[in-house]
């Protein structure tokens, strides 16, 4: 494909995004259409749309100059011509580079619109965040110690005397080891109690935290449910090294479409985002 039709295509797409961000997704920018104009004779339109409001046709033609240069003042009264003969239409220009002297002042004169459609610059990000560097520190409790204190009362009342001595076992990953209601469902499990323990998010060891339970059991082979008073966890915490993130919005943004009259800038992102 030409370059001069890429770009054509280019903003065909972008301004079909701007519509559609807009909620009007019944409308389609058509590319390369040929109109009729009073003199008979027929134009070639670079981008083009056309819809109703209230029974008035509305519509809209856009010349795409894919210059290295500045647009000189003999191509907008070139295009201002061809619209006056089509008649009834609004017309963009589009182009890469900018324009030349008096281009602007005619362009308000005769209400043309005036588009920059290119990569950003770095003017174009003033007063908006270009790049942001997050720092993440992990800071991670490693559990040393888990002491279980049973509900003694409960657990005489409940449990055979013969089986006071025997050895009870608690097994399974910290995500697998559940606190449960006396209906046996599941509350909160090991895992999650380790990683709420407090923590000043420094580097600091010998520290303890104790959970209470008024109404709560484990699991315990080969008795089964076991009623519990508390849980204390013995701890460190350890900060590991910091990890920088960078978030560069250059990176994501696709194009930009400035206003030349008005200086609005518009940036479309890869993600058909439009800002």
């Amino acid at each position: 494909m030409k370059a001069d039709t890429e770009y054509e295509k280019l903003a065909q797409r972008i301004y079909q995004l701007l519509l559609n961000n807009q909620g009007f997704n019944t409308i389609e920018v058509q590319h390369d259409v040929k109109i009729k104009g009073i003199s008979d004779v027929k134009h070639q339109i670079d981008v083009y749309w056309e819809f109703k409001m209230a029974d008035v046709p509305h519509k809209v033609a856009i010349e795409c100059k894919n210059y290295k240069s500045k647009i000189s003042l003999g191509k907008i009264r070139d295009f201002h011509s061809v619209l006056n003969d089509i008649g009834n239409i609004y017309g963009i220009m589009v182009t890469k580079v900018g324009y030349q002297k008096g281009v602007k002042d005619y362009a308000k004169k005769f209400g043309i619109g005036l588009k920059l459609l290119r990569n950003p610059i770095e003017e174009d990000w003033d007063g908006r965040l270009k790049k942001i560097v997050v720092k993440i520190n992990m800071v991670i409790p490693k559990i040393t110690k888990r002491n279980v204190l049973i509900d003694e009362k409960w657990f005489k009342a409940n449990v055979p005397k013969e089986k006071w001595k025997i050895k009870y076992k608690i097994s399974g990953m910290a995500d697998e080891v559940w606190i449960l209601d006396k209906d046996g469902n599941k509350v909160k499990n090991f895992h999650q109690l380790e990683r709420g323990v407090p923590q000043n998010w420094e580097n600091e060891t010998g520290l303890k935290h104790t959970y209470e339970f008024e109404d709560n059991y484990l699991e315990i082979v080969p008795h089964g449910l076991i009623k519990i008073k508390s849980i204390t966890f013995e701890y460190d915490v350890h900060s590991g090294e910091g990890t920088e993130v960078v978030i560069d919005a250059e990176e994501i943004v696709d194009k930009v479409l400035k206003d030349i009259l008005s200086n609005e800038i518009k940036f479309i992102y890869n993600d058909g985002r439009i800002n």
